[in-house]
């Protein structure tokens, strides 16, 4: 009897130490934090080149002598890399005002971009110059226009995939892929501006600006 409730002591005793064992608590202090990055790389590979033309333009039957052309010549560069296409001027039906030709003699190439480290598989924003905003001029005479240089964006954009492919722009689908990334070429439509007369060999050429946003 003795000893059955010297085993219920000490188990009671035991239960009892169990119960009023202390219990610790360590802390520790972390830092939550966030990097905002709303840019991303546009970088430009390589300019928009009508190529190499013959322009000529012949003088209308006007009196004075006409300032300008009836309907302008114009080429069109396609962006994805087949001929350009030549639309010759023509004169009004009076045969007042003068009329421009365009010959093609080496084709053009398009312009080539490439963003990076964008959001992936975001859709982006593309803005192109407005029409009467940019114009080729010589070196030698930066105050005479001589030609105009038109874009619209579903017609002169293609998307340059990271393997290679290529795909017209629709206008929803200026996507970026998986790694933030996106190629695009840039094509456009070259026309003799109005009043320009006698092309004198040489180079001609504008700067234009092209944006890209979220």
């Amino acid at each position: 009897m003795f000893k059955r409730n010297h085993l219920y002591t000490s188990l009671i005793a035991a239960t009892m130490l169990a119960g009023t064992s202390v219990a610790y608590a360590v802390d520790v202090t972390t830092t939550a934090s966030v990097t905002v990055q709303n840019a991303f790389e546009l970088t430009k590979s390589a300019d928009l080149s009508f190529g190499t033309l013959r322009v000529t333009n012949t003088l209308g039957t006007g009196t004075p002598a006409p300032t300008a052309v009836g309907a302008a010549a114009s080429v069109n560069l396609p962006s994805d890399g087949t001929a350009m296409v030549v639309t010759q001027g023509s004169s009004d039906a009076s045969g007042a005002d003068g009329v421009s030709q365009i010959s093609v003699i080496t084709e053009g190439t398009p312009a080539q971009f490439a963003i990076a480290n964008a959001a992936q598989n975001t859709r982006l924003t593309l803005t192109l110059p407005a029409d009467g905003t940019v114009a080729l001029s010589s070196p030698l005479d930066r105050a005479t226009d001589i030609f105009e240089v038109t874009f619209v964006a579903n017609e002169d954009v293609t998307i340059v995939a990271a393997d290679g492919t290529e795909t017209p722009f629709n206008g929803i689908n200026f996507v970026t892929d998986a790694t933030g990334a996106l190629g695009f070429k840039l094509g456009g439509t070259l026309t003799v501006a109005d009043d320009a007369f006698g092309f004198g060999d040489g180079d001609y050429d504008g700067d234009f600006t092209v944006s890209v946003n979220y």
